[in-house]
């Protein structure tokens, strides 16, 4: 607590990073839902198709280190946070008509914006912690990640119940995930704005 409280760079890499879990982190949920009811696919095609996003992250990863030996670690992770804005912001036009392959642009622009993230400002919170604060500067990046993830899923669990109440996502409920998925990603959108902000707000005096 001391460190956010007292380390300006530091809480406000942390806070970026705790927004921009915020935001993305169920797409994955909406998007298997929306490829099985939605479009009809089988489990396993669907797997194949989000498996896309992590595949994208993988092969961008090292691209993200050789950026960050020559761009400052901000500017990294500023570009990195956008990307998953750009795709969050498509994602919220995607409709039942809508062919597969906006899927997989979104998901290159979430991949590549999370590996685009992630490394810099991860080395930007360590960084910002000191040698003697490492380990609690470690560990809480994991709990700041967890607590983002949490949240994402608690703003689709409370929403989902607003637009379907008790009934299961089926086909006699798509219209309503649908303006569901669409009202979050929104949301989700407008949170990718804070961690934008955060992240600008790092190298400013």
């Amino acid at each position: 607590m001391r460190l956010l409280a007292q380390n300006r760079v530091f809480a406000l890499s942390s806070l970026a990073a705790f927004v921009n879990y915020t935001s993305f982190f169920g797409t994955l949920f909406f998007f298997s839902l929306y490829l099985q009811v939605g479009l009809g696919m089988e489990v396993q095609e669907c797997g194949l198709v989000l498996a896309f996003q992590s595949v994208m992250q993988a092969l961008t990863t090292p691209l993200a280190a050789r950026l960050c030996k020559s761009w400052p670690l901000a500017r990294v992770s500023a570009v990195g946070v956008t990307l998953c804005g750009v795709g969050l912001a498509m994602a919220a036009f995607l409709s039942l008509d809508s062919p597969l392959w906006p899927i997989f642009v979104v998901q290159a622009f979430l991949g590549t914006g999370i590996s685009l993230f992630a490394l810099p400002n991860t080395a930007i919170i360590l960084e910002s912690a000191g040698d003697d604060h490492v380990g609690q500067a470690s560990g809480l990046t994991g709990a700041v990640r967890t607590a983002g993830q949490l949240c994402n899923m608690v703003v689709i669990t409370l929403t989902l119940g607003f637009f379907l109440g008790n009934a299961p996502v089926d086909t006699a409920t798509l219209s309503g995930f649908m303006r569901c998925m669409r009202v979050d990603l929104v949301i989700f959108c407008v949170c990718n704005l804070g961690a934008i902000a955060c992240v600008l707000a790092q190298n400013r005096k």
